[in-house]
C-alpha cells in the first residue's frame, strides 16, 4: 500500500498557514493531546517553522498576527 503522506515533506495535512489554536494556549495543548504529539515533535513541522519565520512565534511565545 502506498502512503503519499508518509514523508513529512509530502504530507498535505500539515499546511504552512497557521489555522490552529493560539500557540501554547489550553486549546493548543488539547490539540496536541488529541494528535498524540509532543511539543518537541510539533516544533519540527512546517507549520511551526513557518510561523517562526513569519514572526507569529518569537522566543517560543505566541505573538500572533
Amino acid at each position: 500500500m502506498i502512503n503519499i503522506d508518509e514523508q513529512l515533506h509530502n504530507a498535505d495535512w500539515y499546511k504552512f498557514i497557521w489555522i490552529l489554536p493560539e500557540y501554547k494556549s489550553d486549546k493548543f495543548y488539547l490539540y496536541l493531546e488529541r494528535q498524540r504529539m509532543l511539543l518537541s515533535d510539533f516544533k519540527k513541522l512546517p507549520v511551526y517553522i513557518n510561523a517562526v519565520e513569519r514572526g507569529l512565534i518569537r522566543d517560543d511565545k505566541w505573538i500572533g498576527e
